[in-house]
């Protein structure tokens, strides 16, 4: 009798383990889709200044990014002009 609430307790965990990794997968696929969408938007961003000097180009990506890391963290509830 035990040994039958062992097997299916197993299973159960097996069955966990598996929806678990789905879900990591998920979410690693989702993280790298989102890292890749930034990169192509930081470089289009680049684009966009053309002659720029290279130390306020610098400068500008500096802001670019803290603005969109304030996006991320706030669910990008907030305008730009409030932060």
């Amino acid at each position: 009798m035990e040994k039958i609430k062992q097997e299916s307790s197993n299973s159960d965990l097996e069955e966990k383990i598996q929806q678990l990794q789905s879900w990591s997968n998920d979410c690693r696929t989702a993280y790298h889709a989102v890292v890749a969408r930034e990169k192509h938007l930081e470089k289009n961003f680049k684009k966009e200044f053309p002659e720029v000097s290279q130390v306020v180009l610098e400068q500008l990506l500096k802001f670019y990014r803290y603005v969109a890391q304030i996006w991320l963290k706030n669910g990008s509830s907030y305008l730009w002009w409030y932060i």
